[in-house]
């Protein structure tokens, strides 16, 4: 007589399967959170750099002799609502080598992942102001 044919697995069999199961999540959970925590940083960066950008072609606009009366506009500091959230930016002015180069330096602060005092964004550019330009 023969003995009876066995299916199936035993409970060590599927323990095991079950181990290595749970440590390739593990691994795929860590890096599917990376990617997460890195988009988040990408758009933070992203509308940071927006919002610096619109503030140096005021200062461009300035340089050329533009001029509006619009409240905030070329102003040093402030802040704007972009993406649900709260933007501040600071503008700095330095003069730099040259007859009329101005360096003009955009620091974006969000409410993001950013730690506290590092600009989300920044951007930096040089100006030349024509004679007899309009200075806010």
């Amino acid at each position: 007589m023969r003995a009876p044919a066995v299916n199936g697995f035993t409970l060590i069999e599927v323990m095991v399967a079950l181990l290595v199961v749970a440590i390739a999540y593990t691994g795929v959970a860590a890096a599917v959170s990376g990617f997460a925590d890195q988009r988040l940083m990408l758009v933070e960066r992203h509308t940071g750099h927006r919002v610096a950008w619109n503030r140096l072609m005021e200062q461009y606009l300035v340089s050329r002799g533009v001029a509006l009366a619009e409240p905030g506009f070329a102003a040093s500091s402030g802040e704007v609502f972009v993406r649900d959230g709260r933007w501040r930016w600071e503008v700095t002015e330095e003069h730099a080598a040259g007859k009329g180069l101005s360096r003009y330096q955009v620091d974006v602060y969000g409410e993001g992942k950013s730690p506290r005092g590092v600009p989300a964004a920044s951007l930096t550019a040089f100006f030349t102001r024509p004679a007899g330009a309009v200075v806010p």
